[in-house]
């Protein structure tokens, strides 16, 4: 089982590690995600991922500020 969140880890980016890297809080990564504005994959109900290497592509590819 270890292994398997491990695996999961280095393909998943957390919603507090965005908060982090932009300065967003949580509730403010959850709204851009819900509205689209950055790259998210909804699953059931209230709940999604957010893949890292999309995560980053996207942010890679920011021309403005994040603000």
């Amino acid at each position: 089982m270890s292994q398997e969140n491990n695996a999961a880890d280095t393909f998943v980016i957390s919603v507090q590690e965005i908060s982090n890297l932009t300065g967003w809080s949580p509730a403010t990564v959850m709204k851009k995600a819900r509205a689209g504005l950055i790259p998210f994959v909804p699953l059931s109900g209230k709940r999604g991922i957010f893949l890292r290497e999309s995560f980053f592509y996207w942010l890679k590819n920011q021309e403005t500020n994040l603000g």
